[in-house]
């Protein structure tokens, strides 16, 4: 369904992504891991069309969408949460699922200004739609609200609302468990096998709980520098020992533990270690 072939994104000397190669296939969910500032929302960032990639190739569904428009990528099937939550925040829940819908439309501005029947249709099936996706995520009791009146957990579960909204193929998730806690971060991965079985999606996400990383992705890609280091099942990722130090900072006469395994089970565990050198900031990237 998605593919990069050797993506990268300078910024000057700085090189945030380098020769990433990826595979999402249809109805996959797979996890892009790595330590704080290891390049995963620049690769997002690429792939939207938020960035324009200094070189490399993204392709969806067989048509190379490099370097398009993030709404031109968006019609044609990839939608996405943020990192930092971006909702409207001055519009209603419901206005934030209407909103993404737009792009759907296929009335005239004429139509619309007069309210012909064909739009009146569309604008009833927009409701419609929008107000399934709020009951599915427990919102519709707060449909009237603020968006930013939500609890923080909840503005979580709209951002996936109104991505799902746009009736994507593929939903791209940028740290949608961060801030659960243990229990909501199991109850989370029950909604993301749910949500994929029900709208026929496939899913791209960036975690860093591997309790949730290990229980719902097929394939696992680790990024570290902006360069890929690993990829595999999770199992295979877990024993992967440069992923191991790269978590960790193991010295070299050091053996290193098996730890990344326990990560997995640990109700606690979550990759927001810093490797061993310097960082760079992924939030400025």
């Amino acid at each position: 369904m998605l593919s990069t072939d050797k993506l990268s994104i300078f910024f000057g000397g700085l090189k945030a992504l380098k020769d990433l190669t990826i595979e999402v296939g249809d109805g996959e969910v797979v996890g892009l891991i790595g330590p704080n500032g290891a390049g995963k929302t620049t690769a997002f960032n690429g792939i939207t069309g938020v960035y324009k990639p200094t070189s490399g190739k993204v392709t969806f569904l067989g048509e190379d969408i490099t370097g398009l428009k993030p709404h031109d990528i968006a019609y044609r099937g990839v939608a996405r949460t943020f990192q930092n939550i971006r909702l409207f925040k001055e519009l209603t829940v419901l206005e934030n699922c209407l909103i993404s819908q737009h792009l759907r439309v296929k009335s005239t501005l004429v139509g619309q200004t007069l309210g012909l029947p064909k739009y009146r249709g569309e604008e009833k099936a927009q409701y419609d739609r929008a107000n399934a996706l709020l009951e599915e995520l427990g919102l519709l009791q707060f449909r009237d609200d603020k968006s930013t009146s939500l609890p923080y957990g909840l503005q979580r579960k709209l951002e996936i609302a109104r991505a799902l909204a746009t009736q994507p193929r593929l939903l791209l998730l940028d740290e949608p468990a961060a801030g659960m806690n243990p229990a909501e971060t199991m109850a989370f991965i029950g909604l993301i096998k749910q949500l994929q079985q029900s709208h026929d999606i496939s899913v791209l996400m960036i975690e860093h709980h591997m309790q949730l990383v290990m229980g719902i992705c097929d394939k696992l890609w680790v990024l570290v520098y902006g360069e890929e280091i690993a990829q595999g099942t999770p199992k295979e990722v877990q024993g992967n020992q440069a992923v191991i130090e790269a978590y960790l900072g193991v010295d070299d006469d050091e053996t290193p533990p098996p730890a990344i395994a326990q990560m997995g089970a640990d109700e606690d565990a979550s990759f927001h270690h810093k490797p061993a050198g310097p960082a760079t900031g992924e939030k400025g990237l």
